[in-house]
């Protein structure tokens, strides 16, 4: 007996919709800083919320497989430092951010940046790097 067929009856097979929020792709992400002060521009696809985190690369050293900054012995690495978190709103299209927050200090930075639209779709974890130069005296 056929049963995949509404003309030979029901079928015993489940109806199953996966329906899948649309994720928002973030293009041109670039960071520089302007007086020690972070800039942030990105173009993003469809209207989100950013968490933007801020690392700063610290020189360290590896122990027990990890790189830990303050560490006497072992080999020599770059530890990510979180500096800030931010939580920014964007719409659609290109944006430009002067978050308020405190002056960096001289040093190389990574920034990476996500985004979640109200549906629940996220995107991927987009990163740059930018360096905060010493005052020139």
């Amino acid at each position: 007996v056929y049963s995949g067929d509404s003309l030979y009856g029901a079928s015993r097979g489940a109806l199953t919709e996966v329906v899948t929020e649309i994720a928002p792709a973030i293009s041109h992400l670039r960071a520089r800083t302007i007086h020690r002060k972070l800039r942030l521009g990105l173009t993003i696809s469809l209207p989100a919320r950013l968490t933007a985190t801020i690392y700063r690369r610290v020189p360290g050293r590896t122990s027990r497989r990890n790189c830990r900054v303050g560490a006497k012995h072992g080999r020599k690495c770059v530890a990510l430092v979180r500096t800030a978190k931010l939580t920014l709103g964007a719409r659609r299209g290109t944006t430009t951010f002067q978050p308020r927050i405190r002056a960096l200090a001289p040093g190389r930075y990574v920034v990476a940046v996500r985004a979640v639209t109200l549906a629940g779709g996220r995107s991927k974890t987009y990163r740059t790097t930018f360096v905060v130069r010493a005052r020139r005296r």
